[in-house]
Order: structure tokens, then C-alpha cells, then sequence
């Protein structure tokens, strides 16, 4: 699995956001606790359901997960890849990785 580090996503996040979707798959009540600025919201339980519209949005882009702490992203990136989509990474450490390197959250 292809992984990426809050430090190339906060990069990718100023220098390369047309060409990048990043999703945050936690639950409803964690987004509301604070969520990294440009990136969209579909709660991992139902990717599944959207996974051909995402698939369709991000076809010529790279595709992103994060989530708490790297799990759940783990299983978000992990179903895009079989679904066939290559260009995608799970962002290691999560949301928690990103506060702790002092990157700014939207609340």
C-alpha cells in the first residue's frame, strides 16, 4: 500500500491541490472536532456506496485518505486498489500526525 506523510501531504495540499482529492473518512462528530482545510468529507462506512463516483471525480487526479490516526484510511486506500485505482496513499498517522506537527486544522 502506498503511503504518504503529513509533511508530503501539507506540500501536496499548497502545491499540487488540482491535481489531488484528499478525503477524510472519519465519522460525522470528528469532522465536526476539526478537519484539515481543502480536503472533502465521505465517512469510511460509505465510501463503498459512493466508490464509482469518487472513482469517476478523482480519474485523473491523485486520491488521498486520512483519518484519526491511519487506520480506517489504511482500509479506504486498500479498496480503491483493488477496485483497480493506482493513484492512490494513505496519509500515515492521520489527522493526529498532522496536529502534531503543527499544521492548522479548521474547526
Amino acid at each position: 500500500m502506498n503511503k504518504i506523510s503529513v509533511l508530503k501531504l501539507k506540500s501536496i495540499l499548497e502545491n499540487e491541490s488540482q491535481n489531488s482529492i484528499i478525503i477524510d473518512v472519519r465519522r460525522y462528530d470528528e469532522r465536526e472536532q476539526g478537519y484539515i482545510n481543502g480536503t472533502i468529507h465521505i465517512q469510511l462506512d460509505e465510501l463503498s456506496i459512493k466508490l464509482d463516483d469518487v472513482i469517476e471525480m478523482a480519474k485523473d487526479k491523485n486520491l488521498y485518505f486520512y483519518c484519526g490516526s491511519g487506520a480506517r484510511s489504511a482500509n479506504a486506500t486498500t479498496v480503491f486498489l483493488q477496485a483497480g485505482f493506482k493513484n492512490t496513499a494513505n496519509v500515515k498517522g492521520g489527522i493526529l500526525e498532522w496536529e502534531k506537527a503543527g499544521f492548522e486544522i479548521t474547526k
